[in-house]
């Protein structure tokens, strides 16, 4: 799992192929880098969070083509897969009103006169938070020793 702190000892992802029906890559996300900031939009303390991802292909289901177009596709896909666990990490705190990602804290430090003015409401605020989260992947390598992936 990614963690919006930027925190991971090993994790696998597992992606669609592109233009295939089942055909899958496994990628080992080696590095990640996050920030989390909060901004006031339309009035109301907002949290933008931006995950940079890092990783390489460690296996595959099928001999993968691996032209610039087809990285582009596998690195797409592996951001939108990485987001869409954030939401739903994000969703699971916020079901159980548990601030688990320390926004908070971030709100507290970094605005200090809004967090005085939505202190005493934040348990109720949290559970309705805007989080726009935006992630970037990169595939640096493929971490296979076959020849299962051909690169142009």
């Amino acid at each position: 799992m990614i963690r919006v702190e930027g925190q991971i000892i090993r994790a696998l992802q597992v992606i669609k192929v592109p233009e295939t029906t089942a055909e899958y890559a496994t990628v080992e996300i080696n590095e990640v880098q996050s920030r989390m900031e909060p901004v006031i939009r339309d009035g109301e303390v907002q949290i933008r969070v931006r995950v940079s991802v890092d990783g390489r292909i460690e296996d595959t289901t099928s001999p993968l083509e691996m032209t610039p177009e087809t990285l582009d596709s596998l690195e797409r896909r592996l951001a939108q897969t990485v987001r869409n666990d954030i939401e739903a990490a994000l969703s699971t705190a916020q079901g159980f009103n548990s601030d688990i990602f320390g926004f908070g804290q971030s709100i507290y430090r970094r605005m200090p006169k809004e967090w005085r003015q939505i202190e005493d409401q934040w348990d109720e605020l949290f559970t309705r938070l805007v989080v726009n989260i935006e992630v970037d992947a990169n595939i640096r390598r493929s971490g296979l020793i076959n020849d299962s992936l051909r690169f142009r």
